[in-house]
Parts: C-alpha cells; structure tokens; sequence
C-alpha cells in the first residue's frame, strides 16, 4: 500500500508539472512510474512505445529500435548499472552499458523538475556507463537535462538532437558528432571531462547560451566539415579552448577567456 500511495503522488505531481497537458507519443502509452523503494527497471530492446517517470534503474543496454518511441517524464532519475563486459552484439557500440537510439527519444524535463542520468549505486568499482548514443535517430530531445559521469555523454551518429538547458557534467567526453545531421543545443554546459564538444565529419552545430569549460582537454573540436553558428558561448579554462580551422580564429576570439591556449588552428588540407 505504501509504494501505491507514493506511486499515485508522484503521478499527481508530475501531471501538475506537464500543467495536465497529454505527452505528444503518437501510441500514446501510460505513464509507468517508480520509486526509490522499487525502481522502474527498463534494458533490451523496446518492443512498444514507452512514456516512464520517477526513479528508473537502467539494469543492461537499452535499444530504441527504428519506429519506436521512449519518453521520460519531468523529475526522473535514470540510475545506470554501468558495466564493463565485452559485447558481441553488433547493435551496441561500447562495451559499458549504454542507451542506443535508432528510433525516437525525449527527455521532457522541466525548469525545477530536470531528468537527470547517473551511475547507480551498485555499480562495481571501475565500470562505467556509455552514455546516450544516437544512431540515424528519428528523433532526439532533451529539455532540461543533467548526465554524469558517462564515457561519452551523447554521441550523434548521422543525428540530429535537439537540446535545451542540458548539462553534460564530468563524463570523459562531453558529445561527440559524427557524419552528418544538424545539432541544435540551446543553454547548458559541458564541463569536468576530458574533452567538452568535438565534431568530425559533415555536421552542423548552432549553439546558443552554452559554457564549455574545465575540460582537461578541447574544449571544442572543429574538424573542417564541420560548420559553426554561435551566440553568447563561452569556451572557458580548458587546455585548448578550440581546435578548428583558422576561419574561426576572428569569430571565436570574444567567446574565449582563461584557457591555456586559446585558439589552435587545424593546418589547410588536414583530414583530422
């Protein structure tokens, strides 16, 4: 009786965050909730749409097939089981436990109420969690979202995310782009890891209110396919503020403060 009365506040509560408003899934799946009594646990594959809230225990990798939706609802909290084992399936990319989106992701966390992703608890010494890896996602969104401590924090594979006021905090890499797609990352910051944003291949990046700073590292990485539209970012104490071509030295030189080296410009004709 007691985890039903708490099951049922928090559904109260989280429908008075979402103003009672009905979640945008086209299946239009029920709310599923836990509890730090009894976690929601989710891995394997998404067999249906799925909209989940409260305290969610990823327990093993997570695959969001082609076609398939998962939303999260605001003030959840995903505890990774990170784990370190080597994989044989060709579907996951890392061996630590990871969230792997082909089809459609939204963490639809609220100011006062953000989705935040972390280890759990149980998680042995040493082993880690992968992080959020987009692959020719159909869609990503996250809104008000903290994730600490993952190898990669997101990894966009040919993708296209879409973020606003999302927190990438001491995880290894803080998002990495790759191929293609189009990144649109809206206030928040990327710090305490050892690089903050690198892009590689043909993706553009359009970054607003963002503060990339405290990485042992890059901060931003330009690879010359790459293209940049800022407004008010701050590239601040990082190793080098940002690695790119030297087109972007002017553009870049009033967003750069306190880095040990400012600008690095990548040579003409480099394939890096």
């Amino acid at each position: 009786m007691p985890c039903l009365l708490q099951k049922t506040a928090l559904f109260l509560a989280l429908l008075a965050l979402m103003g009672c408003a009905t979640p945008r899934l086209e299946a239009g799946p029920v709310l599923q909730l836990g509890t730090d009594s009894e976690p929601l646990e989710i891995s394997g594959t998404l067999v249906q749409d799925r909209w989940i809230g409260g305290v969610i225990r990823l327990t093993g990798d997570l695959l969001i097939p082609t076609g398939r939706s998962l939303q999260i609802a605001p003030g959840s909290h995903v505890r990774v089981v990170g784990s370190d084992s080597t994989k044989i399936d060709p579907e996951f990319l890392d061996k630590g436990t990871e969230i792997l989106v082909k089809g459609r992701l939204t963490l639809a966390g609220q100011q006062g109420a953000p989705i935040k992703l972390s280890l759990d608890g149980s998680t042995p010494p040493g082993e880690n969690w992968a992080g959020i890896e987009l692959v020719a996602a159909e869609s990503a969104i996250f809104k008000h979202v903290d994730i600490l401590g993952a190898e990669i924090g997101i990894l966009s594979l040919d993708s296209s995310p879409q973020l606003e006021q999302v927190n990438i905090l001491g995880s290894r890499y803080g998002m990495l782009l790759q191929g293609g797609g189009e990144l649109i990352y809206r206030g928040g910051r990327i710090s305490g890891g050892d690089a903050g944003l690198l892009c590689f291949g043909n993706s553009s990046l359009n970054l607003h209110r963002l503060s990339i700073l405290d990485n042992q590292e890059e901060g931003l990485y330009l690879a010359s396919g790459c293209v940049l539209k800022q407004q008010d970012l701050q590239i601040v104490r990082n190793d080098l503020g940002v690695v790119a071509s030297e087109i972007y030295r002017d553009d870049l030189k009033s967003v750069l403060r306190s880095n040990r080296i400012d600008f690095k410009a990548i040579p003409a004709g480099s394939r890096q």
